[in-house]
């Protein structure tokens, strides 16, 4: 004999409101300057910030926001704090 238990589980869906307050604590500003011909481009890109061990921070990005630059740059979060981290 075999029995089978189905339990019910009340689902909500996150409001605009949450939604906007999870996205502003995970992204992130990434300020970069690159050289070209006519000399520095002053810019910024933006990420997601995936994980923090420490004071290391992974973020997720474009290729194009990290390609040329030195293997440590600034991350600024929505709030007003900003950090090192490594790409």
């Amino acid at each position: 004999m075999t029995l089978l238990v189905v339990t019910q589980q009340a689902v909500l869906a996150k409001t605009s409101r949450e939604i906007g307050q999870i996205a502003q604590a995970i992204t992130v500003n990434v300020p970069f300057v690159k050289q070209d011909s006519q000399g520095e481009i002053r810019s910024n890109g933006s990420g997601v910030l995936l994980q923090k061990n420490g004071d290391v921070y992974t973020v997720l990005t474009a290729a194009h926001v990290v390609k040329e630059t030195p293997g440590r740059m600034s991350i600024i979060d929505l709030l007003p704090l900003s950090w090192l981290g490594l790409c």
